[in-house]
C-alpha cells in the first residue's frame, strides 16, 4: 500500500492557485449560497456543505472559505458552513493542511485579502488559522464507490478540471457518484473546458451571467429524467450584487 501511495502521489497533477475560477466563486457568492441559505432557513438554522473534489494543495477550498468569511457570513450570521477538500494524493493533502504557499499561489488575490488572511514568513505565505480551520481534508478516490458513500448531503460540489483525465465510462460512473453525494437541490461545478453533454442526464445546466453550473436532476413524476441536451437551458438573469 505504501508503494501505491508513492506512485499515486508521483503521477497526480496539482496545478492550482487561489481564486483560479473567480467567476464560479462569484456565482456561489451572489446566487447559489444565498439561495441555499434561504431554503435551509425554512427548516431551521441553515448549514451549507461544500465539497472541493480533487482539492490539490487546498487553494480552491480556502478560496471558498475566504469568500464565505468576507462576503457571506456578515450577511447571514446564523448560517454555518462545512467545507471539505478531498484528493487522492496524500502528499498534497499534507501540504493543504499546512497551508503554506509560494507567492505564485496568492498572486491573483487582492493585496488587502493577502494582508488579512496570510502571514509572510521567509518568502512564504502562511494562511491564518481563522481560515485554515474552516476546511477539513481527507483522502478520497473519486472513482471508489465505497469511499464516495461517506460523502453525502452536499449543497455544492466543485470538481473542476478532473473529468478531462477520465474516459467516458469513468466520467459517467464518477458523475453518478457525485449525483448521489448532492442534496436534491444541490449544484455541481466543473471546469470551463469540460462538458456533461452526451455523458450523463443526471444534471441540468443553469447559465449565470459569466458561468455555467449544473443542478442535480431527479426523476419527475413519470420517472423520466430529461437529458440536458434535450431540456431547456435555465438562464438566470443579472441580479443585484449581494453585499
Amino acid at each position: 500500500m505504501g508503494e501505491l501511495n508513492v506512485l499515486v502521489n508521483a503521477v497526480t497533477i496539482n496545478e492550482t492557485f487561489f481564486n483560479r475560477h473567480p467567476m464560479q466563486l462569484e456565482v456561489m457568492e451572489k446566487h447559489l449560497i444565498p439561495e441555499l441559505i434561504r431554503k435551509r432557513s425554512e427548516t431551521g438554522a441553515p448549514n451549507i456543505r461544500i465539497w472541493s473534489a480533487a482539492c490539490s494543495s487546498g487553494d480552491e477550498a480556502y478560496s471558498i472559505a475566504i469568500m464565505i468569511r468576507e462576503k457571506i457570513q456578515p450577511l447571514y450570521p446564523k448560517a454555518t458552513f462545512e467545507i471539505v477538500g478531498t484528493d487522492i494524493d496524500t502528499d498534497i493533502l499534507d501540504a493543504a493542511e499546512r497551508a503554506v504557499y509560494a507567492p505564485y499561489a496568492v498572486r491573483t488575490l487582492p493585496e488587502s485579502t493577502v494582508k488579512s488572511y496570510f502571514k509572510l514568513q521567509n518568502d512564504r505565505y502562511v494562511l491564518r488559522d481563522s481560515i485554515r480551520k474552516m476546511v477539513r481534508f481527507k483522502k478520497l478516490n473519486l472513482t471508489d464507490p465505497l469511499g464516495m458513500r461517506s460523502m453525502q448531503n452536499f449543497d455544492v460540489i466543485v470538481c473542476a478540471n478532473v473529468l478531462i483525465y477520465f474516459d467516458t465510462d469513468a466520467k459517467r460512473r464518477t458523475l453518478d457518484l457525485l449525483h448521489q453525494s448532492l442534496r436534491p437541490d444541490g449544484y455541481l461545478f466543473i471546469g470551463f473546458s469540460e462538458t456533461l453533454f452526451g455523458v450523463t442526464d443526471r444534471f441540468s445546466p443553469v447559465r449565470y451571467e459569466r458561468s455555467m453550473v449544473y443542478r442535480r436532476a431527479d426523476a419527475t413524476a413519470n420517472g423520466h429524467v430529461p437529458h440536458p441536451a434535450l431540456s431547456p437551458l435555465v438562464t438566470v438573469q443579472k441580479s443585484a450584487r449581494v453585499g
